[in-house]
């Protein structure tokens, strides 16, 4: 072996220097590595990985090094993937690094399994009087899940020949009847939570049937971990003609696409291949939990979303997985440019005439301006606000669509607060939020974006009881749509409690409302209605 760490392990062979594949020098090896440099180290597992993978290797040490390759791998998962699905230590861009390269781990470990798996078929003139080897192929699917999830936090398409292999493992057990068959699993993969092909397949397929490019970041892995406590609420069966499609989806085990809704599915195309998943027992025990969560109770022990998360995708997923809407205004194509700027602090500046958010002073605070602490009445931020260009893909009355060739300088999110110089308007911004992305071979980027209004007004709104943040004035925007009688504003998330009394700041004139209904939340900001109308 090499006497680098930071080489891969190669033996010399008669034909030669060959990649390491004895399981007892690869573990000396693995044990080695500097794991604290993420970008190092996830490199040299990638490429050794897929070299492995061209050696002619005995099943069973195929297998054994998978095993091995599999604990630095989860190690990673636990320790970046999932704390960047938390929002917690980790900015999206860097978390974007980490997952191309462990998408790349997930295809080779994947790969692997299936090799071992055929090898093991190949080697068997009579295997089907034997035990099919099922761990292989549920370990393969497993990671091939993985690879889905990983494609989905990058907001990018589905590597391809990824269905065409889950579809092909799930239809191979089910024709051996043997996809409800318990797998016996190694202690070691820790990452196997769920034992059956069938049970699998099912948290993937309802995972891509979440509509992973309309949400936040993140938020697919959530989904995916919930999905550990539903999957027996899920059935796949062969395909028969419905008259109510609600909750209903097709998919195809022979071919290389993901489920569709049934109301999509020409029934002219239907053949053997072709199977229903019913998600009506699923989406029963969502409408359980938002109703819990409405009450204002705690939900049980079952649901493992993080409370961050939990009522706004709940909503999204009572949704896709119950019938999926229709675009309501058709979009027509488009050419030209559009200037954006993401986020609520870029919208407020450019809605303020491109100045700064400077809080107000509390009227209760004016007689003790001397002893005040002016920092926090001073503008907030000497940051750079800019748009960036995009070329228009395509356009409707209530949004459109863009295309960026270069990454943006500026990160973009689903949920995101959007700002767009129109230019045809007489006041020539309109806002809007991020409704899907999609990044195609890390820098083509595209988004989908819907129009809240093209009449906004910037403000400052605070609680006027609660805790010292709350109480704090935060930037506002007034929209001149709301329910009943009254305005709409939009602010950053935490302010909104039903009946609640605010307190705004428009053009250094001090008016006091009551908080309505929401009207709409997502991981960017919160828009709910007041009881003031209110001249935009």
């Amino acid at each position: 072996m090499s006497s680098n760490i930071l080489d891969i392990p190669k033996r010399k062979t008669a034909n030669g220097m060959k990649v390491e594949t004895r399981p007892m020098y690869i573990e000396e090896w693995l044990d080695e590595l500097p794991y604290i440099d993420f970008k190092k180290t996830s490199a040299l597992l990638a490429e050794a990985t897929g070299l492995t993978n061209e050696q002619d290797i005995k099943p069973t040490t195929r297998m054994e090094l998978v095993e091995l390759y599999d604990q630095p791998y989860q190690y990673y998962i636990d320790s970046q993937i999932k704390a960047g699905a938390q929002h917690t230590l980790q900015s999206i861009e860097a978390a974007q690094e980490q997952i191309r390269v462990l998408k790349k781990i997930a295809t080779n470990l994947a790969h692997a399994c299936r090799l071992s798996a055929d090898d093991t078929l190949k080697k068997k003139t009579l295997w089907k009087q034997t035990k099919p080897p099922l761990a292989n192929l549920l370990f393969s699917m497993n990671y091939l899940s993985h690879a889905l999830i990983f494609s989905y936090l990058e907001y990018s398409p589905a590597p391809k020949g990824v269905w065409k292999e889950i579809n092909f493992i799930y239809d191979f057990a089910e024709s051996l009847q043997q996809a409800n068959t318990t797998v016996a699993i190694p202690d070691s993969f820790t990452n196997i939570s769920l034992k059956t092909i069938s049970g699998t397949y099912k948290r993937i397929v309802m995972s891509s049937l979440a509509d992973p490019h309309h949400l936040p970041y993140g938020a697919i892995w959530e989904i995916y971990e919930q999905l550990n406590h539903w999957v027996e609420r899920v059935q796949v069966s062969p395909f028969s003609q419905m008259q109510d499609d609600f909750n209903l989806f097709i998919v195809n085990l022979g071919s290389d696409n993901n489920p569709i809704p049934y109301s999509k599915f020409n029934l002219k195309k239907v053949g053997d291949k072709h199977r229903i998943i019913n998600a009506r027992n699923c989406y029963e025990k969502i409408q359980d939990h938002l109703r819990v969560l409405e009450s204002g109770r705690r939900p049980d022990k079952s649901i493992k979303i993080s409370p961050y998360f939990a009522k706004i995708l709940l909503e999204h997923l009572s949704i896709f997985w119950g019938r999926p809407p229709k675009r309501s205004s058709p979009r027509k194509q488009r050419s030209g440019k559009l200037k954006l700027a993401c986020g609520i602090n870029e919208v407020y500046f450019f809605i303020n005439n491109e100045e700064e958010f400077t809080p107000p002073i509390p009227p209760e605070s004016e007689d003790e301006i001397d002893s005040l602490d002016t920092e926090q009445y001073a503008p907030q931020s000497n940051h750079t606000y800019k748009t960036d260009e995009w070329e228009l893909i395509d356009q409707s009355a209530r949004g459109f669509a863009v295309i960026r060739n270069l990454k943006p300088e500026h990160s973009v999110k689903v949920g995101d607060l959007v700002i767009i110089d129109t230019k045809k308007t007489e006041k020539k911004w309109a806002i809007g939020t991020v409704r899907w992305l999609m990044i195609m071979d890390g820098q083509l980027y595209r988004i989908g974006a819907q129009i809240i209004s093209t009449h906004t007004q910037a403000a400052a709104v605070r609680a006027c009881s609660g805790n010292s943040q709350d109480m704090r004035f935060r930037r506002a925007l007034i929209i001149g749509r709301g329910t009943g009688n009254g305005s709409s504003i939009i602010t950053s998330k935490g302010m909104y409690i039903k009946s609640r009394e605010i307190e705004l700041n428009i053009n250094e004139k001090n008016i006091k409302t009551k908080i309505g209904d929401l009207l709409e939340s997502t991981t960017g900001f919160e828009q709910f209605s007041i009881d003031k109308k209110l001249t935009v």
